[in-house]
């Protein structure tokens, strides 16, 4: 769902850029390219070490 919104939102902005959108395929490819060149890095902020569930008490 979240990349059929972001398809949407695309030719959206791209209509009122007077821009011609990428075809669904298109914006797929670029999608998963974009997707790929992340590293772990990107993807994790924090360590199990530095993660803190607050207790009920708190």
């Amino acid at each position: 769902m979240a990349l059929v919104n972001g398809y949407i939102t695309h030719k959206c902005n791209a209509e009122k850029l007077q821009k011609k959108p990428h075809s669904h395929y298109e914006y797929t490819v670029l999608l998963h390219e974009f997707v790929i060149r992340q590293t772990d890095r990107r993807f994790t902020r924090t360590t199990a070490r530095e993660w803190h569930r607050p207790s009920l008490t708190e």
